[in-house]
């Protein structure tokens, strides 16, 4: 674990080289959300917990606001270096919203290679998160160089044949 400060006097936490939040706007925005105390903190449990072999112990304790803090791309896309995405407010409203305006069922769910959280679904999906987990339990959308912001997950006409 490495604690430095930047040219912007931001101090930035590299827990390893997988941690997301290496990336200085990334961490001013967790301190922002949570404190510095529970980032420090954080940091240390992650580090300690790793070496246990567990991961995603840092985002288990800055909790989803954080850990749903998407974008900074600028290994990918140039462009968006300094953009980062937050998660809806209401999440089962905006699922709603989709669903009345565009008559699609839908999720939003926060995927990544250390797991997988529903964040809201559409009124005609509610009490059947153990079914939509079990979608997404591989994370369909990808890890890598992919940042699908969307994935369609519709039924197959024949229930043997995977789509």
């Amino acid at each position: 674990m490495e604690f430095k400060a930047n040219e912007g006097k931001n101090i930035e936490i590299l827990v390893d080289d997988t941690t997301y939040l290496r990336h200085a706007i990334k961490m001013q925005y967790a301190i922002d959300v949570v404190g510095l105390r529970k980032v420090l903190y954080a940091s240390v449990a992650s580090a300690v917990t790793k070496l246990l072999g567990k991961k995603g112990k840092f985002y288990e304790i800055v909790g989803q606001e954080v850990s749903g803090l998407d974008g900074f791309y600028g290994k990918v896309w140039k462009e968006y270096e300094d953009i980062g995405i937050k998660i809806p407010e209401n999440p089962n409203e905006v699922c709603n919203e989709i669903k009345n305006s565009l008559g699609i069922t839908c999720m939003i769910v926060d995927a990544n290679d250390l797991g997988q959280e529903i964040l809201g679904v559409s009124d005609d999906l509610t009490g059947q998160e153990n079914e939509l987990k079990q979608m997404i339990k591989d994370n369909p959308a990808g890890q890598n160089r992919e940042c699908t912001p969307l994935i369609l997950i519709r039924k197959a006409e024949n229930p043997n044949q995977q789509s």
